[in-house]
């Protein structure tokens, strides 16, 4: 909760910190990617105040109620034994637990789509109109709070279908067609409503630019595929290349065969087994389906996919049932739900053990301005790299530091930033070594400091890893000395000492 606070969750921190509510949610520095609720939500909290823990409380918050909701959902759908080994899949997962401790909305993300599934069986369970319009509701106000709310549109409207009240036994239901075109009505004017409102005038082509590659592109079918299963893979083991595709194809099986065994419930007159159908496989196929038509980047992101992790979770727990089911009337059958939970309980611990031990690197920008406060001179100068222009700012605000002299990049800006370039201390800068030199010439027997990213493997900025390399190389050609070099995890400080240009020598003659 006190680690620092990286790009993209400076650019939401600073959003909720802005003076006006306006200027929150329609941001003119970088691109709103934020939904409207989360940050009207998080700017509540922050009446407690601006740090770290504030911040990210919310986002925390949402991924245990979230996990709460999922055990009463899998309690009723699963055995004990999936249930034990779904929640722990769930809980234990490293991506579930980065992602809600960061000021972004991924852990609201995570319980709308608890939520959601939650109310949708209770629906089935309890078919009364107020069940079918609190559900409504909720999915309503849920696109406001998480845009990944957008995928179980489908869901929500097919769950209408269901009439509210069950009919005799061996009867077949007749479709409520008249109550699920209400619910799509609904929902879809919210969704218009949030795109005219909120997505439409935040919505940028450089952020679309941005996530090209990580599209789904179905003109390469089998490219395609395995780009899929790895990042299923990577969603649930964290580690890149073929362990990740191994583990993705054996996920997509075990998922395959809880569908399977979701058609034979539903198939025996259980209507169970069509809700774990329309919530398991409809929001995540919704969201692949936004990313084959380049609205929403599904692959190599696994934060992407985190309000996809209850749908997944229920489906492979279907399909561990179904493979339990070999053991049924077996002597063996009555061990197996303590095996599942021994196992389930030590998957957790393990990973807890390895998340707080053998952290990933990460931007310590709190440690690196508390060091520039106490470092940079009155007369010095701070070179701000483009790229931590508002973890800059953000940490400016929490530790009160206020340099005398601060040159701001014009180079190297992450895709998001906009008004932010306006800031720039030379517009007119072609590249990053103008900016350099620039910097460079300001120096008057003072020393010249840089806050950078590292350009390490791992980390956004390794795409121009060979510019940040070449830094003191460019102030050597300008007879300027590296001093220090210090790296903060993800973060870069250095400190140059420059020559004084010598003063002008005037000659003066006399007239014999």
């Amino acid at each position: 909760m006190h680690d620092s606070i990286w790009m993209d969750e400076a650019w939401v921190a600073n959003s909720v910190l802005a003076p006006t509510v306006h200027e929150m949610l329609f941001a003119t520095k970088w691109t709103q990617s934020s939904p409207p609720l989360f940050l009207l939500a998080e700017r509540g909290v922050a009446i407690l105040g601006p740090s770290e823990p504030v911040l990210r409380l919310l986002p925390v918050a949402a991924g245990f109620a979230g996990l709460f909701l999922l055990v009463l959902v899998f309690d009723r759908w699963l055995s004990r034994s999936a249930a034990w080994l779904g929640l722990a899949l769930l809980a234990g997962n490293y991506y579930f637990i980065k992602y809600c401790q960061q000021v972004k909305q991924y852990g609201t993300d995570f319980l709308v789509s608890a939520l959601l599934l939650w109310l949708a069986k209770r629906y089935l369970e309890k078919r009364t109109r107020g069940n079918l319009v609190f559900l409504t509701l909720a999915g309503l106000v849920s696109l406001f709070l998480s845009y990944t709310a957008a995928f179980w549109l489908p869901t929500l409207i097919l769950t209408g279908l269901f009439p509210v009240h069950k009919p005799p036994s061996g009867r077949r239901p007749h479709l409520s067609w008249m109550r699920a075109a209400a619910v799509a009505l609904v929902l879809g004017s919210a969704l218009g409503s949030l795109y005219l409102l909120f997505i439409g005038p935040n919505r940028t082509s450089a952020l679309a630019r941005n996530f090209q590659s990580n599209y789904l592109d179905l003109r390469q079918p089998i490219t395609a595929l395995l780009r899929t299963l790895s990042t299923l893979g990577i969603l649930i083991s964290t580690r890149p290349g073929l362990i990740s595709v191994a583990v993705g194809g054996a996920a997509a099986v075990l998922m395959i065969i809880g569908v399977l065994r979701a058609l034979s419930v539903w198939r025996n007159g259980d209507d169970r087994g069509a809700l774990a159908l329309l919530a398991g496989c409809l929001p995540p196929a919704c969201a692949f389906a936004a990313g084959a038509l380049a609205l929403y980047p599904v692959l190599d992101y696994p934060r992407m996919l985190i309000f996809a992790l209850p749908s997944l979770a229920l489906l492979m727990g279907l399909g561990v049932d179904a493979l339990l089911a070999v053991f049924k009337d077996r002597p063996a059958d009555a061990a197996v739900p303590a095996v599942a939970a021994t196992l389930a309980i030590a998957g957790v611990l393990v990973s807890q053990f390895v998340f707080f031990h053998f952290p990933r690197p990460n931007e310590e920008n709190r440690p690196a301005i508390a060091f520039l406060k106490s470092k940079v001179g009155p007369t010095d100068i701070l070179f701000i790299h483009g790229g931590m222009y508002e973890q800059y700012k953000y940490y400016r605000r929490l530790t009160g530091f206020h340099p005398g002299s601060v040159y701001v990049g014009n180079e190297q800006w992450p895709c998001c930033a906009t008004g932010d370039r306006l800031d720039a201390s030379s517009p007119s800068a072609p590249d990053f070594r103008s900016d350099l030199l620039a910097a460079a010439g300001l120096v008057k027997g003072n020393r010249l400091w840089f806050f950078f990213p590292a350009g390490l493997e791992g980390h956004w900025s390794a795409a121009f890893a060979g510019e940040i390399r070449s830094v003191p190389a460019i102030m050597s050609a300008k007879g300027c000395t590296r001093e220090l070099r210090q790296l903060f995890g993800y973060t870069l400080v250095e400190s140059y000492s420059c020559p004084v240009a010598p003063p002008a020598l005037t000659v003066l003659t006399t007239g014999g």
